[in-house]
């Protein structure tokens, strides 16, 4: 008999091999849908307890000897929480672009400040070109008017002198 016997996936439709567990485990269809068909594992039988596959023997084995389990390596958060400092290099890291995000918002600031002073040179240019504009334009209608005025004078003094 094969150790690691090959089960189908009927969604998937490929082979892959399945442990010792397989043969303990009982596989019941918990719904069958038009896309797929979805099963229960029954894990928490009895006899599946009993099964002795060769990573739980490992994990057991390194679990009774003398020798510490593996363990998380802690945080930085963790670190930081016990008064401990950062390294140097992640100090250094972090003055750099400190430094960095200070040059960038002074440039910021320098382009903010240049571009509303732009668009203050440039408002008061134009108002100042408009000011001049209604000045020629008084100026032109008071030439406008003068001459019909002198016209009009003149008109009047001939149509006088033919009656």
């Amino acid at each position: 008999q094969d150790l690691f016997p090959l089960s189908a996936c009927l969604c998937c439709d490929f082979l892959f091999p399945l442990g010792a567990m397989a043969a303990v485990c009982e596989v019941t269809p918990a719904a069958v849908s038009a896309r797929g068909v979805a099963f229960e594992v029954d894990i928490k039988n009895p006899q599946g307890a009993e099964v002795m596959t060769p990573v739980r023997a490992r994990l057991e084995r390194e679990a009774s000897s003398t020798r510490s389990l593996p363990h998380l390596l802690s945080s930085t958060c963790d670190a930081v929480t016990q008064g401990c400092r950062e390294s140097p290099q992640k100090e250094g890291i972090a003055e750099r672009a400190r430094a960095r995000n200070e040059k960038k918002q002074a440039i910021t600031q320098r382009a903010r400040r240049d571009y509303e002073e732009l668009l203050d040179s440039k408002r008061t240019a134009l108002e100042r070109d408009l000011e001049r504009a209604m000045q020629n334009r008084q100026t032109a209608l008071v030439d406008k008017s003068a001459k019909a005025g002198k016209r009009f004078e003149e008109v009047k003094a001939k149509v006088g002198d033919v009656q």
